[in-house]
């Protein structure tokens, strides 16, 4: 049963990640300087 449901969830989804993970990296990239940036911040405050 549970398999037979994933199979007809999950091709529609998969087909929409290729998109959706291009605008992940880029969004991941800019959150990482910001927390670097943030991090260092914070090491020269304490």
């Amino acid at each position: 049963m549970v398999s037979g449901q994933l199979s007809n969830y999950y091709p529609l989804p998969i087909t929409h990640y290729p998109l959706p993970i291009t605008h992940y990296l880029l969004p991941i990239s800019n959150t990482e300087k910001c927390l670097r940036h943030r991090y260092q911040l914070d090491s020269t405050l304490l």
